[in-house]
């Protein structure tokens, strides 16, 4: 068989199988239209069911893992922020600086660097 008529059986039989899927996809299309709004609201409900389960499965396993590592930087010796900060607030007798503090520091920093 020729590489010309190989490539046409090909061809034919790419177009065959795209024939099977649009009608498919039609038929999907026509029995969706027939579902009733009752049956959407069903199954809506279904989906923002499983989606709710899944954002409190998500949120469970992620309490279990905050909690693993800070039971494990615990049996390290490595404190937290709070820790950290409870720290400070010990040595200094007030409140450790703001985090969004250091940025504003660094700015002027530079502004006054660049200026000199």
């Amino acid at each position: 068989m020729a590489p010309d008529e190989r490539f046409k059986k090909y061809q034919e039989a790419g177009a065959d199988f795209l024939e099977v899927a649009r009608a498919r996809a039609e038929e999907f299309l026509r029995e969706l239209a027939k579902v009733s709004d009752t049956t959407q609201k069903q199954a809506q409900d279904a989906i923002d069911d499983l989606m709710e389960g899944s954002r409190k499965g998500s949120e469970h396993l992620l309490a279990s893992v905050r909690r693993e590592v800070a039971g494990q930087l615990s049996l390290l010796g490595i404190g937290s922020i709070e820790d950290l900060e409870a720290m400070v607030r010990r040595v200094t007798g007030r409140a450790a600086p703001a985090k969004k503090a250091a940025p504003a520091k660094k700015a002027t920093a530079k502004k006054a660097a660049g200026g000199a």
